[in-house]
């Protein structure tokens, strides 16, 4: 998630000599999206835009790159599930739990954690369960609930390092018609 000081996250791939892959979605405001470019591959990591660009990270995580996706925003109903964060009901992109799915690839959180001014700490937690019954839609959701639960229990224990500035709860579910 937009956690901490994610953009410092990568320099982790080049520390650990892994190749690192960001799925982002590009600025609309051009000058923007060329400075961000700069600074986020100057320490080798490479970017995959959000549209477009599962061939890519198939391929990546085929060659057993890393690659990084932050999961706390919300998405549209095409995008995402329905998954709990902070009790309420969240659309969250099914991106990471279809990947895990396809592919097998294990989601491994990491979190870069303010300490001190200008000391960080990585948090690397153990590889995420993955639900895989054969229903692929309710585990997606499942997988889906368990991302946002490992988010969620960052941000209770670092509330001032989460960087809310996202409409998190924007997509509402439709309401239960009872039939």
């Amino acid at each position: 998630g937009h956690f901490g000081n994610w953009e410092l996250m990568l320099m982790s791939g080049k520390m650990f000599g892994l190749p690192i892959n960001i799925v982002y979605r590009p600025m609309d405001f051009k000058p923007l999206e060329a400075f961000i470019v700069r600074f986020r591959t100057r320490f080798g990591a490479r970017l995959i835009p959000k549209k477009k660009g599962i061939r890519k990270i198939l391929d990546r995580l085929s060659q057993g790159e890393l690659v990084g996706i932050l999961l706390d925003q919300n998405v549209a109903r095409r995008e995402g599930v329905f998954a709990p964060f902070f009790n309420m009901p969240a659309c969250t992109n099914t991106g990471m739990a279809l990947l895990a799915l396809k592919t097998g690839a294990p989601v491994v959180p990491m979190f870069l954690v303010r300490e001190e001014k200008y000391q960080y700490r990585t948090i690397i937690l153990p590889p995420l369960p993955l639900v895989n019954t054969g229903n692929k839609n309710r585990d997606v959701e499942a997988n889906t609930a368990i991302y946002n639960q490992a988010i969620e229990d960052m941000v209770r224990q670092y509330p001032d390092q989460w960087f809310w500035v996202h409409r998190r709860w924007n997509t509402k579910p439709l309401p239960a018609t009872g039939i």
